[in-house]
């Protein structure tokens, strides 16, 4: 089963902790480790970050954790695959959102 992560917040805030809680979910204590995304909104824009492997043993996760965007709105997701092949494309949330 995947698992998702929202933030909506009416100040500037950074995913740390609750991000960090997540990828643990997607490697050490969880079975979601076939792919992650999170999508950090400013604006109109929106700063992408996914990889195909596990969230839980990712350095570019352990980045965002400590120098991650500061965002009133973002989503992330860490995927159990149950079809598909696991790949990028297959890391959600993807570049359509």
């Amino acid at each position: 089963m995947c698992e998702l992560l929202a933030l909506s917040t009416s100040g500037p805030a950074r995913l740390t902790f609750s991000l960090h809680t997540l990828a643990s979910r997607g490697g050490a204590t969880g079975i979601s480790r076939d792919g992650w995304g999170v999508a950090f909104y400013r604006g109109q824009d929106v700063a992408l970050f996914r990889e195909p492997l596990a969230a839980g043993d990712s350095p570019l996760v352990r980045y965002l954790e400590t120098q991650g965007p500061s965002t009133h709105l973002a989503i992330s997701h860490i995927r159990h695959a149950t079809q598909d092949a696991v790949s990028f494309s297959n890391a959600q949330p993807g570049a359509t959102i």
